[in-house]
């Protein structure tokens, strides 16, 4: 007999954003704290010379920053988490036909997306780039987009979501 690893009682990312109250909890989700740790904590303004705390030398503006750096690690595991969210928001309201009273929750899965890809261009230059989910081969054979292209892309899901969202 198959096992049901998703059973119907219980959520999954098969069976979840299927409405809108399913799409806004996505959504809210994203605008915990976790997602936007370098903004609340003036992480970059701190570790550069814009900060005000000279009795500290820190490591980020003496390139001692290295790929295992934790906020480091943390900063680009959150920033792909909001834009794998927020595509599946987006391609969950495609789904379902974007329906007009889903098009704010759709505006804004693409200001998250936007923000996230735009994080992760400005501070690393060329990124992987993906607006569908992807099988761990397809993510594994994924290499970086321009960052240029990638911007351009930000700026198109900004404007799709000043064009979605309300005044």
């Amino acid at each position: 007999a198959k096992l049901d690893l998703n059973p119907p009682s219980e959520p999954s990312t098969e069976r979840w954003n299927q409405n809108a109250q399913q799409l806004t909890l996505s959504l809210n989700n994203l605008y915990r704290r976790t997602f936007w740790t370098l903004e609340v904590n003036h992480t970059t303004d701190r570790r550069c010379d814009d900060w005000n705390q000279r009795d500290k030398d820190y490591y980020w503006c003496t390139d001692g920053v290295t790929a295992d750096d934790g906020t480091i690690a943390d900063f680009w595991e959150d920033s792909y988490k909001t834009i794998v969210r927020s595509n599946r928001v987006i391609n969950s309201i495609e789904a379902l036909g974007d329906r007009e009273d889903l098009m704010v929750l759709k505006g804004e899965a693409y200001f998250f997306r936007a923000v996230g890809y735009g994080r992760l261009a400005t501070h690393w230059g060329d990124v992987p780039y993906f607006t569908k989910d992807m099988t761990i081969e397809e993510a594994l054979n994924t290499g970086r987009a321009k960052k240029d292209s990638v911007m351009a892309l930000v700026y198109a899901d900004f404007d799709k979501a000043i064009e979605l969202l309300p005044d």
